[in-house]
């Protein structure tokens, strides 16, 4: 047997690690939800979760490699799983936990405290944009 191609073996690995992220940050919110009787997880946060761990785990993707333990998808699928629970679970479990919280507090703030630089930026300039009062518009954000 020849085993898996370069190309088989990304694709496999991408699989693993879009089902990994998914079950981890789905029992992270239950368990956090267990926790937190008064927290309300809803549809936009579970999807910001599950996409902030989905691409942490893709990030992390480059410590991990298959080498010779690749002559299938099971032997695949067992050296990722060694792989995650060896040195990646806990630090995925923590980061989605934090992550979790970070989202939750952002709904408890008032809007403007909740954005970022850029979004304050956003919508000075949609709200000018409105108002049709351009003119020195970026001097005015900026002092």
């Amino acid at each position: 047997m020849s085993g898996l191609s370069n190309q088989e073996i990304l694709s496999a690995t991408v699989q693993l690690i879009n089902a990994r992220a998914t079950a981890i940050a789905n029992e992270e919110m239950e368990l956090y939800l267990k926790e937190n009787q008064n927290a309300l997880i809803d549809g936009e946060i579970r999807g910001i979760i599950n996409q902030r761990v989905n691409s942490e785990l893709m990030l992390r993707m480059s410590n991990f490699k298959p080498g010779t333990e690749t002559a299938d998808q099971d032997a695949l699928t067992d050296h990722f799983n060694r792989w995650f629970a060896d040195g990646e679970e806990e630090h995925l479990r923590n980061m989605c936990h934090s992550c979790i919280a970070e989202e939750l507090k952002k709904r408890t703030l008032p809007d403007e405290e909740n954005l970022s630089f850029t979004e304050k930026f956003q919508r000075a300039v949609k709200e000018r944009a409105k108002s049709g009062n351009t003119a020195n518009l970026m001097k005015d954000l900026f002092e």
